[in-house]
C-alpha cells in the first residue's frame, strides 16, 4: 500500500521534483499511443527507477468482469481505469480516504479488501445520485514503470512536464478534460510546450 501524507502544495519551478507524489503531464512530443495526452500520478522515484499510474484513461471494461472470483457484489457500472501497460491483470484502488478536496490530505493506492469494499460501497450508496467528488475511487488495472534514469531522460527530451500535486485535478476533474486542464495550468501554449525541455532531479 502506498500512503502519502501532506505532499508539497506547489513546486518552486514546474518540472523540478521537490516531493512525492507529483503529477506528470504528457507533452505534445509524446506520441506513443499508450501515453499520448495522459496525466500521470508519479508515486515513486528512486535510483532504481520510477512508478506511476495514469489518471485519465477510463475503459469500457467493468470492474466486475476482472474480479470474477471476488465475494463482492460489484455493480456493472463501476469501470476499470487503465493505469499503465505493466501488470494489467492486477487491480489497484486509488482514493483519498474521504479527505476534502480543498485540502491536501492523503492519497492511498492499495489492493486491500477494505478498500475494495469501500469502493463498491461508495458506488452502491450513490447509485443515481451526484456524489461530492467525481472520482473519489478509481479501480486501476496496471501501472507505468521506468528503469534507472529512463524517466529523467524522457523529461530532458521534453516528453513529460512535472507539476505539483493538485487534489482537485486528481479527484474532481473530468477524465476527458484532465489533460487540457493540466496543460492550461502551465500558462503556455501547446506550441511552446513542444520545444520545452527541463531537468528531473532526484
Amino acid at each position: 500500500m502506498k500512503n502519502v501524507q501532506d505532499p508539497a502544495a506547489e513546486l518552486e519551478r514546474p518540472g523540478i521534483l521537490k516531493s512525492e507524489p507529483t503529477i506528470l503531464v504528457a507533452m505534445p512530443t509524446m506520441t506513443e499511443p499508450v501515453f499520448e495526452k495522459t496525466v500521470m500520478l508519479l508515486i515513486e522515484h528512486n535510483l532504481d527507477g520510477a512508478m506511476g499510474v495514469i489518471l485519465n484513461r477510463p475503459t469500457e471494461t467493468s470492474m466486475s468482469s476482472l474480479m470474477l472470483e471476488s465475494h463482492l457484489e460489484i455493480p456493472e457500472a463501476i469501470p476499470t481505469w487503465f493505469g499503465g501497460p505493466l501488470a494489467t491483470d492486477n487491480g489497484l484502488v486509488l482514493h483519498n480516504n474521504g479527505e476534502p478536496i480543498t485540502t491536501l490530505g492523503s492519497i492511498t493506492l492499495s489492493a486491500t479488501k477494505e478498500d475494495l469494499e469501500n469502493l463498491v460501497g461508495y458506488n452502491v450508496n450513490l447509485a443515481g445520485e451526484t456524489g461530492e467528488y467525481l472520482y473519489p475511487y478509481r479501480f486501476l488495472a496496471g501501472y507505468a514503470g521506468w528503469g534507472p534514469g529512463q524517466l529523467e531522460d524522457e523529461m530532458k527530451q521534453g516528453a513529460w512536464f512535472q507539476i505539483a500535486l493538485d487534489m482537485d485535478l486528481l479527484f474532481n476533474t473530468k477524465a476527458d478534460s484532465m489533460w487540457a486542464t493540466s496543460t492550461n495550468s502551465l500558462g503556455i501554449t501547446s506550441g511552446q510546450l513542444t520545444s520545452m525541455n527541463h531537468e528531473y532531479l532526484i
